[in-house]
């Protein structure tokens, strides 16, 4: 039953996504919209953070506040090497 914050959707599945999904259920003993909740939440909460950093790509490209790619790849690089450097 849903509460009154709660708005039911449908949506169609693969029979093989189906059949995963039904699988997850029975052995964590918990329901398809509480999976589904959980993976749409997971997916759309990635999406939101990759969005957000786009638009801040386009603000800093707008601002003129760039570095060019053989910078970026050198600073990459620098911080791999000295990453390895540090005791495990």
């Amino acid at each position: 039953m849903t509460t009154p914050k709660e708005k039911p959707i449908s949506v169609r599945l693969d029979p093989e996504l189906m059949e995963l999904l039904v699988r997850v259920c029975k052995r964590t003993e918990r329901a398809k919209t509480w999976h589904v909740e959980q993976a749409l939440r997971t997916y759309l909460d990635r999406e939101m953070e990759f969005l957000e950093a786009v638009e801040e790509g386009m603000r800093a490209d707008e601002a003129g506040d760039l570095v060019e790619h053989a910078e970026a790849v050198a600073m990459f690089d620098q911080a791999i090497a000295g990453a390895r450097r540090k005791p495990a």
